[in-house]
This record gives structure tokens, sequence and C-alpha cells, in this order.
């Protein structure tokens, strides 16, 4: 009896330890959507100011 239960504390203790980092990288890609989509809609006014020389290297850096 002592083993089921000290199995089910390793058990319980190892999903805390997994879920805690899943949690925190569902936090932050939440973050990076929301700022994505109130972005977004700035992207082509961005584009329009960049520099000939910025441009070149927003494009080197997509690629």
């Amino acid at each position: 009896m002592i083993a089921i239960m000290r199995l089910g504390k390793l058990i319980s203790g190892m999903t805390h330890e997994m879920n805690t980092p899943l949690s925190a990288i569902r936090y932050c890609a939440g973050n990076i959507s929301n700022l994505l989509t109130k972005t977004l809609k700035y992207l082509p006014q961005i584009f329009k100011s960049l520099s000939p020389e910025e441009w070149e290297d927003f494009s080197t850096l997509l690629n």
C-alpha cells in the first residue's frame, strides 16, 4: 500500500513539473498571438517608412 502511495506522489510530482513549463509556453504564445493581432494592421505603414537599405536588410532577414 505504501508503495502505491509513493508511486502516486511520484507521478503527481512529475505531472506538475511537466505542466509548469507547458503553462509558461502557452502563456507566452498567447501574448505573442495578441501582439501580432494588434500590430499586423500597422505593417503596411511600417513597410512604407523603410529606407531602401532597411528594406534590403529586412528582405535579407526574411530569406
